[in-house]
């Protein structure tokens, strides 16, 4: 009897503390849950709108919250799962009206860590898209489903018209992606005689400080001698808050036709710009001696100057100089303007001014002697031994103080002989030093030379001195040494 007690104590201990520890109760805030579970925050989606697949770091954040016994997420992540995609509506921005079965490009760049690095010039931007978005139709409503994602950059386009949009932080609600004309502002050229003329420069200038400067620029073309500008808005619509612009020929002309723009609400209408009376200006360049130039240059027609020789309107119109002259077609009768040499291999720029045609349809003729040369070093490259380094090829630098700066390629002929063209654009060269490196055969290494520049380097090729070239270290060498010359270990 004794040891059945015992046995009733235990067993009344043992339900005692299974009772102290809920035993089968439940919590009262725990459900089960059922077939038709989801979580209370998480978006309702309609299955009929297209829908991007996520992938990469959305795909994981959307798996998460899938099953309600998972554990519970931190915090800093809660508002992502529970958004797991993004309605985004395409529209026109003229009429607000959907655009369906727009073609949209998506781009997680969580998912692509290097996108900044390709995200600044538009080529590479463009590339890096192809390679990395993912693509959808908008669907007939003009909506599209994206994953959700707080860093993300979405396009869209039909024919003619195009649209972009990125965020770095995660949308509060869905986007709408306006979708604007690749070409929406037309300008067409007539004469003044009213006649269409093709070929003719058109600017879009910005207000600097009270001087247009050129943004754009497009030569009239076609049967209705249109000068197009695409995505205009996108160009000048996001600029600085206040800024003026214009519209206006992009050549010298005095009192010369300009519309005024809105960069914001750029007109749709087609602008007209009537030219005033025009001739042709024929430019001849000449060397130090008299002869044709025969380097290869560019000449541009800059700014319309006022009668003290100052800019009132800056320009853009360049042509090559082939054989020592270049044409422009269209210059204003009785303007005054900057004519600019833009610089060679062997000569620095050349401002001067000239005066346009005296009457319509003159052709006349500026002669501008380029006589400024860079100085050049020349020199005969040999080896420790003196002996000649033919048929070479190498670079060198011309540095000054804390500044280097690379010069054109060297080249060594039969003999050894070089020359280094300076540039005495960047300030003055004597005191400078010009570090010359050739290439070596297979397997040794460059040679190079110092040379530290003198008086004695003009524009005419100097007599010929000899540069020794020797083998650039591998690896440093030498002793470290404390005050006293005793060396350290």
């Amino acid at each position: 009897m004794r040891w059945l007690g015992l046995v009733l104590v235990a067993a009344i201990l043992v339900v005692g503390a299974w009772w102290l520890a809920g035993g089968e109760s439940k919590s009262p805030s725990m459900e089960i849950a059922g077939p038709g579970w989801k979580p209370a925050a998480t978006t309702e989606v309609e299955e009929e709108s297209p829908r991007i697949e996520p992938t990469g770091q959305g795909a994981a954040l959307t798996r998460q919250s899938a099953n309600p016994l998972e554990p519970a997420v931190q915090p800093s992540n809660r508002q992502r799962i529970q958004r797991r995609e993004i309605r985004v509506l395409v529209v026109d921005a003229e009429e607000g009206a959907p655009v369906p079965g727009a073609l949209l490009s998506f781009l997680d760049r969580r998912a692509a860590p290097d996108w900044a690095r390709n995200w600044s010039e538009p080529g590479v931007r463009l590339q890096f898209l192809r390679r990395n978005a993912r693509t959808v139709t908008a669907g007939e409503d003009g909506t599209i489903l994206i994953p959700a994602t707080d860093n993300g950059y979405i396009a869209a386009k039909v024919p003619g018209f195009h649209g972009e949009l990125e965020w770095t932080s995660l949308p509060a609600g869905d986007l709408t992606l306006q979708l604007t004309a690749e070409v929406d502002l037309r300008v067409r050229v007539l004469d003044h005689t009213g006649r269409p003329r093709i070929g003719v420069p058109v600017s879009i200038l910005r207000d600097s400080g009270g001087s247009p400067v050129p943004v754009i620029t497009r030569m009239s073309a076609g049967d209705d001698s249109l000068a197009t500008f695409p995505r205009i808005r996108q160009l000048i619509g996001t600029g600085q808050p206040g800024a003026r612009y214009r519209v206006a020929l992009a050549f010298p002309c005095k009192n010369g036709p300009f519309i005024e723009l809105d960069g914001m609400n750029p007109p749709s209408e087609v602008l007209e710009l009537r030219m005033p009376a025009t001739g042709r200006l024929v430019v001849r360049v000449v060397d130090e001696a008299g002869a044709p130039l025969g380097e290869v240059a560019n000449a541009t027609l800059g700014a319309t100057l006022d009668e003290d020789g100052r800019p009132l309107q800056y320009g853009a119109t360049t042509q090559r100089i082939v054989g020592g002259r270049a044409t422009f077609p269209f210059v204003g009768v009785g303007s005054r303007f900057e004519l600019r040499l833009d610089g060679s291999r062997k000569r620095p720029p050349l401002t001067d001014e000239g005066e346009g045609p005296s009457q319509p349809g003159e052709e006349k003729e500026v002669v501008l002697a380029w006589e400024g040369r860079h100085p050049v070093l020349v020199g005969r490259a040999v080896n420790e031994t003196g002996q000649p380094l033919v048929q070479r090829r190498g670079t060198f630098q011309l540095r000054r103080g804390n500044q280097a700066f690379a010069g054109p390629p060297v080249t060594t002929d039969g003999s050894g002989r070089f020359e280094l063209i300076l540039d005495s654009s960047r300030g003055p060269l004597v005191g400078a030093s010009v570090l010359t490196t050739l290439n070596a055969a297979r397997g040794e290494a460059p040679l190079e030379c110092s040379i530290v520049l003198d008086a004695t380097m003009t524009a005419d090729a100097p007599s010929v001195r000899d540069f020794t070239f020797r083998p650039v270290p591998r690896l440093p060498a030498g002793r470290v040494v404390d005050a006293g010359g005793t060396g350290l270990f």
